[in-house]
Protein backbone atom coordinates (compact mmCIF):
# COMPACT_ATOMS: atom_id res chain seq x y z
CA UNK A 1 0.00 0.00 0.00
CA UNK A 2 1.26 3.44 -0.93
CA UNK A 3 2.18 5.71 2.02
CA UNK A 4 -0.04 8.45 0.58
CA UNK A 5 -2.96 6.01 0.53
CA UNK A 6 -2.66 5.26 4.26
CA UNK A 7 -2.02 8.86 5.28
CA UNK A 8 -3.45 10.01 8.62
CA UNK A 9 -3.53 13.70 9.45
CA UNK A 10 -3.83 14.51 13.13
CA UNK A 11 -3.85 17.40 15.55
CA UNK A 12 -3.13 16.69 19.23
CA UNK A 13 -2.75 18.92 22.23
CA UNK A 14 -2.06 18.13 25.87
CA UNK A 15 -2.89 19.94 29.08
CA UNK A 16 -1.79 18.98 32.58
CA UNK A 17 -1.51 20.18 36.15
CA UNK A 18 0.65 18.93 38.98
CA UNK A 19 3.92 17.01 38.78
CA UNK A 20 3.73 14.69 35.78
CA UNK A 21 0.03 15.50 35.37
CA UNK A 22 -0.87 13.72 38.60
CA UNK A 23 -3.70 16.17 39.35
CA UNK A 24 -4.98 16.54 35.80
CA UNK A 25 -3.86 15.31 32.39
CA UNK A 26 -5.83 15.64 29.16
CA UNK A 27 -4.88 14.59 25.64
CA UNK A 28 -7.18 15.87 22.89
CA UNK A 29 -6.83 14.44 19.39
CA UNK A 30 -8.57 14.99 16.08
CA UNK A 31 -7.62 12.76 13.15
CA UNK A 32 -8.57 12.57 9.48
CA UNK A 33 -8.04 9.06 8.12
CA UNK A 34 -8.33 8.41 4.39
CA UNK A 35 -10.64 5.48 3.66
CA UNK A 36 -10.63 5.81 -0.13
CA UNK A 37 -10.64 8.57 -2.78
CA UNK A 38 -14.09 9.80 -1.75
CA UNK A 39 -14.31 8.97 1.96
CA UNK A 40 -12.49 10.17 5.07
CA UNK A 41 -12.99 9.04 8.66
CA UNK A 42 -12.93 11.74 11.36
CA UNK A 43 -11.77 10.52 14.78
CA UNK A 44 -12.21 12.89 17.71
CA UNK A 45 -11.24 11.89 21.23
CA UNK A 46 -10.12 13.29 24.53
CA UNK A 47 -8.58 11.22 27.30
CA UNK A 48 -8.49 12.42 30.91
CA UNK A 49 -6.25 11.09 33.68
CA UNK A 50 -5.27 12.20 37.13
CA UNK A 51 -6.74 12.66 40.58
CA UNK A 52 -9.20 15.45 39.72
CA UNK A 53 -10.87 13.71 36.74
CA UNK A 54 -11.07 10.48 38.77
CA UNK A 55 -13.08 12.43 41.34
CA UNK A 56 -15.23 14.04 38.65
CA UNK A 57 -13.79 17.48 39.37
CA UNK A 58 -12.41 20.27 37.15
CA UNK A 59 -14.65 19.89 34.07
CA UNK A 60 -18.33 19.08 33.39
CA UNK A 61 -17.45 15.80 31.64
CA UNK A 62 -21.02 14.85 30.65
CA UNK A 63 -21.58 18.29 29.06
CA UNK A 64 -18.21 18.05 27.27
CA UNK A 65 -19.26 14.77 25.65
CA UNK A 66 -22.58 16.27 24.49
CA UNK A 67 -20.82 19.36 23.12
CA UNK A 68 -18.24 17.25 21.26
CA UNK A 69 -21.04 15.24 19.64
CA UNK A 70 -22.76 18.47 18.55
CA UNK A 71 -19.49 19.86 17.20
CA UNK A 72 -18.73 16.62 15.32
CA UNK A 73 -22.21 16.63 13.76
CA UNK A 74 -21.88 20.28 12.66
CA UNK A 75 -18.41 19.55 11.23
CA UNK A 76 -19.79 16.58 9.27
CA UNK A 77 -22.61 18.71 7.84
CA UNK A 78 -20.18 21.46 6.88
CA UNK A 79 -17.70 19.11 5.19
CA UNK A 80 -20.41 17.24 3.32
CA UNK A 81 -21.99 20.49 2.15
CA UNK A 82 -25.12 20.20 4.27
CA UNK A 83 -24.72 23.48 6.13
CA UNK A 84 -23.04 26.78 5.37
CA UNK A 85 -20.31 27.89 7.77
CA UNK A 86 -21.54 30.22 10.46
CA UNK A 87 -19.84 33.53 11.08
Amino acid sequence: ENDKESLVQSLTWIGNAGPGGCLFYARHTMQLQKINDTQTRFVHKEIFHGLLPAMGLVLPYKQLKENYLKMNHAFKQHVEGGAPPSS
